[in-house]
């Protein structure tokens, strides 16, 4: 159920490749603030990605193996986070499942 003090919120699904294949799913919640909450399934080569929190507070911030980045919204597809966490886990199958919280300028 919905309630109008959680705001809209919209579902989406992304599939791309960048060095490995992700693919993800999330939902784009507009209330006060913007936020995207989503996993992802990162398969293909996945050799460099680590197990771990990895955060940014000011857009910025490092994530392996792609080292210092920014995070675009895979709803607009080309809003930049203003602030992010992502919790990657090692699956153990050569697969990772990443677990991403973003938030936006409104």
């Amino acid at each position: 159920m919905a309630f109008a003090s959680n705001g809209a919120a919209t579902h989406f699904n992304a599939t791309y490749t960048n060095v490995a294949t992700w693919t993800c799913s999330g939902s784009h919640v507009v209330n006060k603030t913007i936020k995207d909450s989503e996993t992802c399934v990162l398969s293909g080569d996945t050799s460099g990605f680590v197990a771990g929190v990895f955060t940014s507070t000011n857009g910025i911030g490092t994530l392996p193996p792609f080292g210092p980045v920014q995070w675009v919204s895979d709803y607009t597809g080309g809003a930049t986070a203003t602030s992010w966490t992502i919790t990657m886990v090692n699956n153990l199958d050569g697969t990772f499942t990443a677990n991403i919280v973003a938030y936006y300028a409104s």
